[in-house]
């Protein structure tokens, strides 16, 4: 019996078509889309707030070391808050209220609520 290899992908990263426009129409860059998965698979999927600091994000988008040869570039600082005011500026991403006073960044993104499966 022949089987067919399938991945299957988990709800919360289903995008709805308002994201897909906004990544990969407006603003087709490689470096948001990737942002913007990490914040939300980093996110509290009730609330939707991610909380992280910009360290940690580039290390998170930083390409892992090949086998052999030179390693890919990890985007810089100006990089990485560029794709993030991006982000914010085309609404898909919000700041939380305390970001400067506790030196953490806090984002938002739309809560991912998904009906249980009935068993």
């Amino acid at each position: 019996m022949e089987r067919i290899a399938g991945l299957r992908t988990p709800d919360f990263l289903w995008l709805n078509m308002q994201e897909l426009n906004v990544l990969y129409n407006v603003l087709r860059h490689p470096l948001a889309a990737a942002l913007y998965m990490l914040i939300v698979i980093h996110s509290d999927f009730s609330s939707g707030e991610c909380l992280s600091n910009y360290a940690r994000l580039i290390e998170l988008l930083t390409p892992p070391a090949p086998d052999r040869g030179n390693r890919m570039r990890a985007p810089t600082l100006s990089q990485v808050r560029r794709a993030l005011d991006d982000l914010i500026a085309c609404g898909l991403v919000r700041r939380g209220l305390k970001n400067l006073e506790q030196g953490q960044l806090r984002l938002k993104v739309t809560p991912r609520k998904f009906p249980k499966e009935p068993s």
